[in-house]
């Protein structure tokens, strides 16, 4: 039942994230000149910019902040921009997240708040926007395939604090800071471009940023790099759709993992740290829209291993179809925790450290 997709997702992300060993030299040689072709027009439209002859556009009387990476996802820059989305309100400003809405079954164009009554369903907007949307209340989320027009409407409508998830590889928008998120565990990956590898641009790429953004773990760091800004992406909270539990209800607690994420290693990490005992998973491919049979599935497993079943909350933005499903799956929800650079954050982004972010609704 569980996708194959799922399976080569799964170990493309083993292929990219570990030293390279048995089939994976001729995966590699086999990837090769993809990578080379792919390198070839990144830096053709990166030199294209560089020199001036293509130009951002630059957003009328707006602030405008990106957060973003140079992995095809995983990093987790979600949360960041919850983070900084709240921060950003909390001092005054009206804010826009400008969002593409990666996997989404729609093209048009539309804005959602978290106090809409009907909110739209992750087919419409997409699981991220979704979750931005509900834990950011007072924030518009503005979701389509062009953000400079996003920008344009978002502007119109009032904003004056623009913020871009996943904007690093947006370069026809000015932007005044540029945030890059980066996970210390898997580092560079190979250091490869795709398909090679998991990265979308070149290390020397990042000399564009204004901040690295340093995910920070209990694990080794990879990156043996120096960042202002570091931040730990723990556990928030812990909820179905009915009631939350406390956030020491999994430890020694059997439990069975379902997700559709880039990176599902991290999700299955992240549990045992809380000191559960992962005794199955189901993965599908980033952004995958469970099916009900795909869904019965994953819970006839988790009752048969006698285990809690357990995903993330933007997995469950893609289950809100089916709630008679939802009471028999646990949520869990990251945040952010500024371990450093809360200072130089505030002095780049004009805003008042006094009102630093600490903490963000439940997804309930």
């Amino acid at each position: 039942m569980q996708k194959l997709e799922g399976k080569v997702h799964f170990g493309l992300e083993q292929f990219w994230y570990q030293p390279l060993r048995g089939w994976g030299y001729l995966l590699a040689l086999l990837f090769l000149p993809f990578s080379w072709a792919f390198t070839c027009i990144v830096g053709l439209r990166n030199w294209l910019y560089a020199w001036g002859i293509r130009k951002p556009k630059v957003a009328a009387e707006a602030f405008v902040v990106s957060v973003g990476n140079i992995h095809v996802g995983g990093a987790g820059k979600t949360p960041v921009v919850i983070f900084l989305a709240n921060w950003m309100k909390a001092c005054g400003h009206n804010v826009a997240v400008l969002s593409r809405g990666y996997g989404r079954k729609s093209r048009e164009v539309v804005c959602v708040r978290a106090e809409e009554k009907d909110m739209p369903d992750a087919r419409t907007i997409g699981d991220e926007p979704r979750m931005i949307a509900l834990r950011c209340p007072g924030i518009s989320v503005w979701v389509g395939p062009d953000k400079v027009k996003l920008a344009e409407r978002a502007c119109k409508a009032g904003a004056n604090y623009l913020l871009i998830d996943d904007g690093f590889q947006t370069r026809k928008l000015h932007r005044d800071v540029d945030i890059v998120v980066l996970d210390e565990v898997v580092g560079f990956g190979n250091g490869c471009l795709l398909p090679c590898g998991p990265l979308r641009e070149p290390k020397s790429s990042l000399s564009r940023a204004r901040f690295l953004w340093l995910r920070k773990t209990h694990s080794t760091n990879r990156l043996n790099m120096f960042s202002p800004i570091e931040a730990e992406h723990c556990l928030a909270g812990l909820w179905n759709s009915q009631q939350q539990f406390s956030m020491d209800c999994l430890k020694k607690k059997q439990v069975f993992a379902l997700s559709a994420l880039a990176r599902p290693s991290a999700f299955v990490k992240s549990l045992e740290r809380l000191g559960a005992n992962v005794v199955g998973n189901c993965f599908f491919r980033d952004h995958h829209f469970f099916s009900k049979e795909e869904l019965d599935f994953a819970l006839k497993q988790a009752k048969e291993k006698q285990a809690f079943l357990v995903t993330t909350e933007k997995d469950f933005q893609r289950m809100a179809f089916y709630p008679e499903f939802l009471p028999n799956v646990w949520v869990f929800t990251m945040d952010v925790k500024l371990l450093q650079g809360a200072q130089l954050l505030a002095e780049a982004m004009k805003l008042s450290i006094d009102k630093l972010y600490t903490s963000a609704p439940l997804g309930l």
